[in-house]
């Protein structure tokens, strides 16, 4: 697997990324992540609650910035001048 840039990576296909979480959002349904791969790459990804907690909850803490996560889903189309981001399917923490 090639390490490229979200933006290098066409609408529609499937990225997988580990990073740590910089920033978070909860909001009814959906967690916003943005995060960081320690590297100068970024992205803005959305999460369905249920499964954010459920990782979180495996890995015996509660979503927070600085935690380490692998995240797979699909590259989405940007948004009123956003750049694009990624809408999860799946999540994990890892160590």
């Amino acid at each position: 697997m090639r390490d490229v840039q979200l933006a290098e990576v066409p609408v529609g296909n499937s990225v997988r990324a580990v990073a740590v979480i910089a920033a978070l959002t909860v909001t009814p349904g959906r967690v916003r992540l943005v995060l960081d791969d320690g590297r100068g790459g970024s992205a803005v990804v959305g999460v369905d609650s249920a499964k954010v907690m459920a990782a979180f909850r495996a890995a015996g803490f509660p979503p927070r910035v600085g935690a380490r996560v692998e995240v797979v889903g699909m590259v989405a189309a940007p948004i009123a001048h956003l750049p694009k981001s990624v809408s999860a399917s799946s999540i994990r923490v890892v160590s």
